[in-house]
């Protein structure tokens, strides 16, 4: 697999943003520690702007008012989902402070265009691990959004999207458990009456919960018990589902992957691909012969269930509306943009971050796309080319090289010639005085992954949404 540095290490050294060392990059597993428990939450009826906005606000809430002004987070992370007709944003924000001790997270879903909304906000502290509140789905008759508490355990672990289950009532506000934390991953059936989930601890249980009735039916996982299982996807029908079981990931070269069916009306398993090395893992099951299926490296198949056959045909590109993407406002940075929903926000006093789950290669650490977005002071108005060489030797002066290009109104410098190991692609946004920095890593022009493709394309996109404040 291809080496890949911390890019915020590489925009350390050539000066776009100030050295963090809690900003490192991944650690090979080590055994997992799961968050002891979810805070119970409390309401709040909040008015917000358009875009999400994580400076700190002055906003009424039903939280024990503090003695003193609450202090800057030092970390933002946030998870946000657009409505499918567009009407509603929902927001899940985790802040941390530098005392590191306790944090703070809100659950937000509010009118696009700016009107009334609510939050329930929880406070609680840091152990082994820590939970952030995330949105999960959209009901389809447009009345409900359901949201999880999502792990973030300190150590090895792999198939974690939510504990919990939780829905809102768009119309009023009111907020249901649906279901207590009690899961790792979690799937609601297409019909919206059933939760499929993999249960805590051992041994690995898959349960299907009526989400009316809470009653609940559960099969013990026929695998390893240090074995992970996720990513659960539902046959359109309901009739079966598939997902991911992952062997010796902890172990990281001896690590395999596999796809086991289970019929969701007798509970039976059938183990369709058994310990690949590919990495295999379900990603969607629409149709009722194909599920799809991508690697390690990228590439997408679709799995017959019945023959158990895979076909590498070319999976169609699914089209990219921008604007059914999340907004975000930078007050620090001066910039808004749209981003896509399934990427994960973090906001740092020296930067914004975003990154998918998904990851590609193997052994102790796969890659993972990300963009980081970070300002470069030019008091001096000097030249693009002198500011992006200005920190290096006189052989990466000659070699450099740039395209240049307007985006909506601003002007845009591309350039892959900043030195680094895995691979960069630089967009600088010129400002008053300033450039914005976004930078795709890893990418290779030249040998890149199957995957990249995607996530260039995506990236360019939110190039197109980004538009400079100050």
């Amino acid at each position: 697999m291809k080496v890949r540095i911390s890019l915020l290490g590489l925009l350390c050294l050539i000066g776009v943003v100030a050295c963090d060392a809690s900003a490192s990059g991944p650690t090979t597993r080590t055994p997992v520690h799961t968050p002891s428990a979810t805070p119970t939450m409390v309401s709040q009826v909040i008015t917000t702007p358009n875009a999400i906005n994580l400076a700190p606000t002055n906003a009424p809430t039903m939280m024990p008012a503090p003695s003193a002004p609450t202090p800057t987070p030092i970390r933002t992370t946030l998870k946000a989902s657009v409505s499918p007709d567009g009407q509603w944003l929902a927001q899940g924000i985790a802040e941390f402070h530098g005392d590191q001790v306790t944090y703070r997270t809100q659950m937000k879903v509010m009118k696009r265009e700016g009107s009334t909304g609510w939050a329930m906000i929880q406070e609680a502290p840091i152990a082994l691990g820590y939970t952030i509140p995330q949105p999960l789905h959209w009901s389809r008759d447009g009345r409900y959004v359901y949201f999880t508490n999502r792990p973030n355990p300190d150590g090895c672990s792999m198939f974690i999207n939510g504990a919990d289950l939780w829905r809102i009532n768009l119309a009023t506000g009111e907020q249901q458990q649906v279901m207590p934390a009690q899961a790792i991953w979690l799937t609601l059936s297409p019909d919206e009456r059933m939760i499929a989930y993999i249960a805590q601890g051992r041994p690995k249980k898959l349960v299907l919960r009526d989400i009316k009735t809470g009653q609940e039916r559960e099969t013990p996982l026929q695998v390893e018990n240090d074995a992970f299982a996720g990513r659960i996807v539902w046959a359109s029908d309901g009739s079966a589902l598939a997902l991911t079981i992952a062997e010796n990931s902890c172990r990281t070269y001896q690590w395999t992957q596999g796809i086991l069916h289970v019929n969701t009306t007798i509970l039976a398993q059938t183990m369709l691909i058994p310990n690949d090395a590919r990495l295999l893992q379900t990603l969607d099951w629409r149709e009722p012969n194909k599920i799809l299926l991508r690697d390690k490296d990228g590439h997408q198949y679709w799995l017959n269930p019945t023959t158990r056959t895979l076909d590498a045909t070319a999976i169609p590109e699914v089209p990219i509306n921008s604007a059914q993407w999340p907004p975000f406002h930078s007050e620090t940075l001066g910039f808004t943009m749209n981003f896509p929903p399934e990427w994960e926000l973090t906001d740092r006093q020296n930067g914004v971050y975003l990154w998918t789950d998904e990851s590609f290669g193997s052994g102790p650490e796969p890659t993972r796309y990300e963009v980081q977005i970070s300002e470069y002071a030019n008091p001096q108005a000097r030249s693009f080319i002198e500011v992006a060489t200005a920190p290096w030797n006189e052989d990466v002066k000659r070699a450099f090289t740039f395209t240049s290009k307007m985006i909506g109104n601003l002007q845009t410098y591309e350039t892959t010639s900043i030195p680094s190991r895995s691979g960069v692609l630089y967009v600088f946004f010129e400002g008053n005085k300033r450039y914005l920095v976004l930078a795709l890593s890893p990418y290779d022009a030249q040998s890149p992954w199957p995957a990249q493709a995607k996530f260039e394309r995506l990236f360019r996109t939110l190039l197109q949404t980004v538009r400079l404040t100050r």
